[in-house]
């Protein structure tokens, strides 16, 4: 269980460094929402 946890948590915090890179880039953040 502890596992899933960190697998769940290591996504988010790709997510958000993949937004951050898309909103540096090109705002594709701001376009969606």
């Amino acid at each position: 269980m502890l596992l899933q946890k960190n697998i769940v948590v290591s996504s988010s915090l790709a997510l958000y460094y993949l937004s951050e890179l898309t909103t540096d880039k090109g705002g594709v953040l701001d376009a969606r929402g």
